[in-house]
């Protein structure tokens, strides 16, 4: 496994964090499945074991269905080693339900911020230029084609449910028992958190 050092992102290592663990847990959300307003401290998991919440934008955007995906795709592998999984993204429970039905993702792995309170707490971006920035297209290229390409087999147009929701952007984190292991902001759209660095921290198991 690669040394922690390396994984935190230089821009946000976790010593300059503005934010702690505690107060992420009180901010409350909303559960696809049941559509009950819940802490999110409530479905990480217990303090004592991992957590990867991950931070997707609106539920209609194509990147953001790639994503899921290949965090879809990590469930197993984080259940063999008691990591949970939380995926959270901006608009409401109905615009969840039917990203959730067509890509498909669990329900009860989804989660809704309508007022973007996680990621304003956890500060990632929220401006329409990092939708154009060139980081974006370079981090899909590594990733290669296909993955968009299989992700959004099925894709539906889903529309934001507020127009400025387009230009939030995401983000990843990985907790280890209550205590943030990696902090990934997305410098653009599709700037995702590589998974192999996710799988590496997340299934110290495997």
């Amino acid at each position: 496994m690669r040394g922690m050092a390396t994984l935190v992102p230089e821009r946000d290592g976790v010593e300059g964090m503005t934010w702690d663990v505690e107060t992420l847990r009180g901010v409350s959300v909303e559960s696809a499945k049941t559509g009950e307003k819940v802490t999110l401290g409530s479905v990480m998991g217990p303090k004592l074991g991992r957590t990867v919440v991950g931070l997707i934008r609106h539920f209609g955007c194509p990147l953001c269905w790639e994503q899921a995906t290949a965090l879809r795709e990590l469930k197993n592998d984080f259940e063999a080693c008691d990591t949970t999984l939380v995926v959270i993204g901006v608009g409401n429970v109905e615009k969840a339900r039917e990203f959730a039905e067509a890509l498909p993702f669990p329900l009860e792995n989804l989660f809704v911020d309508p007022e973007r309170e996680v990621y304003r707490l956890i500060g990632l971006h929220d401006d329409f230029l990092r939708i154009f920035s060139v980081k974006g297209p370079l981090a899909i290229a590594k990733r290669g084609p296909e993955k968009f390409l299989k992700a959004n087999a099925n894709r539906k147009s889903i529309s934001p449910v507020n127009p400025s929701d387009v230009k939030q952007q995401g983000g990843l984190i990985i907790l280890d028992n209550n205590e943030v292991i990696y902090f990934h902001v997305d410098e653009a759209t599709g700037d995702h958190a590589p998974m192999e660095e996710v799988i590496d921290l997340a299934c110290v198991c495997l």
